[in-house]
């Protein structure tokens, strides 16, 4: 009996292993479909320069700086606030919203988010750092 317990149980753990190894990044993420999108700041930088998101997707800037910096639309439209180093700072993509932005720190550092219709970037995934 104990035997045949311990057999369910690694053939349990062995499925649900298996189920887990299956489940896709995007589905992982549960946001229907749009992507994740991360900006890395690094050396007074926006890396990348320009991502291609659509609305409903989700960009998260990560401040790799050791000093604070802003994530801001020219337009004035969305703004950060201060991300301190090692901070980061997540925006849902709207339609319609701006695409150029810069850090009001250090107004040389600046970055442009290309918007297009969600079926122009083809399959869902994720930009995760590894």
């Amino acid at each position: 009996m104990r035997r045949s317990a311990t057999r369910f149980s690694t053939a349990a753990a062995l499925a649900v292993a298996v189920v887990i190894a299956l489940i896709s990044p995007a589905s992982v993420a549960g946001n229907g479909g749009n992507r994740d999108h991360i900006v890395e700041i690094v050396n007074f930088r926006f890396s990348p320069e320009e991502l291609t998101v659509a609305p409903g997707d989700t960009v998260t800037w990560i401040n790799r700086d050791i000093v604070p910096h802003t994530a801001t639309s020219r337009d004035g439209d969305w703004d950060s606030e201060t991300v301190q180093a090692e901070g980061q700072w997540r925006m849902t993509i709207r339609e319609g919203q701006n695409e150029d932005y810069f850090c009001r720190f250090h107004p040389s550092m600046v970055g442009r988010l290309r918007i297009v219709a969600s079926d122009a970037i083809g399959e869902p995934r994720n930009n995760r750092i590894e």
